[in-house]
């Protein structure tokens, strides 16, 4: 599997970096400075692997018209969120090593559903600039995991077949992105994580297992 792969392509949120439950805090408190109370269970569902515009379609669905947009939503969660990843990194090392290692000799890529500054963000702390070839962010596509697009994307900018790539994911929405893309999927599942993962090629509790799975 290895030498055959042409693109390695890691989620960020869950996979990369742990800082799903600190959007599903931001998105509280944004929610709480309007005026409405989002427990941490909802939350959670509405963050865990999803891009924005669904989590807004979540929120109207529960309080219409808290937020105008999608992007006003983002907006206010980065506010917060910013504020907690001021002087913290909160790196899944396992993970990281696994993305050096990999980089070594073969093109590697991040597609995540966060913006292309928090990208550039951790990208410059956890120092893997000089690892990855590129990266999208959800200002590089228009529909959200788990359509395909996000990764269709990368796949062409690096003019491959998706069948030639690996995905590296933690969530439902991830994994059926990838597996809608035709590209082998390997989801990340810690103890804390509640999506279910089953339709992937490959579960891992620690990515540093995939490094000797040459024969996959």
């Amino acid at each position: 599997m290895i030498d055959k792969t042409k693109l390695f392509i890691f989620d960020m949120d869950g996979t990369l970096v742990d800082t799903e439950r600190l959007y599903m805090k931001s998105l509280m408190k944004a929610c709480g400075a309007r005026g409405f109370k989002l427990d941490l269970s909802s939350s959670s569902k509405m963050v865990y692997g999803k891009a924005w515009t669904s989590v807004f379609e979540d929120v109207d669905g529960l309080k219409p018209n808290l937020f105008e947009s999608s992007k006003e939503l983002e907006k206010d969660c980065a506010i917060y969120f910013d504020e907690y990843i001021k002087n913290y990194t909160p790196a899944i090392a396992s993970s990281v090593s696994l993305l050096k290692e990999l980089a070594q000799d073969n093109p590697v890529c991040i597609v995540s559903g966060s913006s292309r500054q928090h990208i550039a963000h951790f990208i410059d702390k956890l120092e893997i600039k000089n690892e990855v070839d590129f990266y999208l962010g959800n200002e590089d596509y228009k529909i959200g995991k788990p359509h395909p697009e996000c990764y269709l994307k990368a796949a062409l900018k690096m003019k491959v077949d998706t069948k030639d790539c690996v995905v590296f994911e933690d969530s439902t929405a991830g994994v059926s992105a990838a597996k809608s893309s035709e590209m082998f999927c390997v989801a990340f599942k810690n103890e804390d994580n509640p999506q279910d993962l089953s339709h992937a090629d490959l579960v891992l509790t620690c990515l540093s297992q995939f490094s000797s799975m040459s024969t996959i």
